[in-house]
């Protein structure tokens, strides 16, 4: 029952009366013909009932023939919904742009996705990732996976996996980052004790290999100071201490005149309609009237269920500023290039016994330089693994 409902919404139905004449001979022939008159009850006047609307007309010889008048009375289905917008052109057009677009749209990316990174930011991988055409708004069609993952992974150095995966409109990016070689060397490697700064050597302690330096040599950064290659034990880890005396000269400038902004607070704002790559200007000006500026854009993403949608809008804002002069005194610049130096000397008497330190300040035309000597006292042991190339036999 519930599907010839249906199937008679599909096609259409009327409901009708005929009045005067002679209704039930009407009734009758129609039934004669094929024509199913269904519901038939009376009214004032006549009878009313239901018939399909393609054999409406039928009916209407056989009412003439016997002196009665037909009315439509009500309406029903599919085919009079489409009757009513015949004449609106705007409503077809719309119904077909908006069919077009989903068809479109069905076969675009979307949203993109990347997940499993941490020290590589999700734009580095995105922007290679449109590199290799794939980007919302880009053809499914278009997309060549195998080589676009391929080409990312080169681009991206700290990457060791990358996978795309297209599941209708959203585009998921899994990536698996590198993990970076530890700074030390594992013990069951061979491996050199090399100079990790220059100086002058004053005590070597081997405690596995031979030392090729003692008391007094002067190395620089680099330089072998304790071989892991035996002619006893062959490659092995070498470990040593190596106390050197380093010099260490630290030298910082400021100057007198220097430029800085300043910002008046004038901004100006111009905000685009952005539909995947496309931005539709929704606010205008005819030329920039700040002589110096920055400018600074923001995106503005609609989101559904969690995801980023491409289409939002983008604000970029201009802010004004000047270029202003500033200048300090002797004094002033010979005590900020003090308080630098300073900080970096800190830095590199971390873990050395300082043994002189001497600190001056001289003032030059432009500006002041501060000055300071250190020699420090330190282990500059450094391990560095030997990497040997055994020949294949040959059987």
């Amino acid at each position: 029952m519930l599907m010839l409902k249906l199937l008679r919404r599909l096609r259409g139905f009327v409901r009708f009366s005929l009045l005067g004449g002679c209704p039930e001979r009407v009734v009758t022939l129609a039934a004669r013909d094929g024509v199913s008159v269904r519901d038939v009850h009376s009214v004032e006047g006549g009878v009313s009932a239901y018939v399909d609307a393609r054999d409406y007309r039928r009916l209407r010889r056989h009412a003439k023939n016997n002196g009665c008048r037909m009315r439509i009375e009500r309406k029903f289905g599919l085919p009079f919904i489409f009757c009513k917008g015949r004449r609106r052109n705007g409503l077809i057009a719309g119904a077909i742009t908006a069919a077009v677009i989903l068809a479109l749209l069905s076969r675009s990316v979307w949203v993109m996705d990347v997940n499993g990174n941490t020290t590589v930011s999700e734009g580095e991988i995105l922007y290679a990732l449109r590199q290799q055409g794939i980007y919302p708004g880009a053809f499914k069609s278009d997309i060549d996976l195998i080589a676009a993952e391929q080409n990312a992974l080169i681009a991206l150095p700290g990457l060791s996996r990358l996978a795309i995966n297209l599941r209708g409109s959203r585009a998921s990016v899994e990536v698996l980052e590198r993990t970076a070689p530890p700074d030390t060397v594992a013990l069951s490697a061979p491996c050199n004790v090399v100079a990790a700064r220059g100086g002058t050597i004053k005590r070597v302690s081997a405690f596995k290999g031979d030392a090729v330096v003692c008391a007094g040599d002067s190395v620089a950064a680099g330089d072998l100071l304790v071989s892991g290659l035996t002619d006893e034990a062959g490659a092995v880890h070498a470990s040593a201490e190596c106390i050197a005396v380093c010099p260490v000269k630290i030298e910082v400038f400021i100057p007198y005149s220097s430029t800085e902004r300043e910002y008046t607070g004038n901004t100006v704002k111009k905000t685009a309609l952005t539909l995947f790559n496309l931005n539709i200007p929704l606010s205008f000006f005819s030329k920039m009237s700040y002589n110096e500026y920055d400018t600074v854009t923001y995106n503005n993403r609609l989101r559904f269920g969690g995801s980023e949608l491409p289409v939002g809008t983008v604000v970029t804002e201009y802010r004004e500023y000047v270029t202003v002069g500033k200048r300090v005194t002797p004094e002033q610049a010979a005590e900020a290039a003090s308080r630098e130096a300073h900080r970096r000397a800190k830095l590199e008497k971390a873990g050395a016994e300082v043994v002189s330190e001497t600190e001056s300040v001289t003032f030059l035309p432009d500006g002041a330089v501060c000055a300071i000597e250190l020699t420090l006292e330190t282990d500059i042991a450094k391990e560095k693994e030997i990497y040997i190339e055994r020949e294949a036999g040959i059987g």
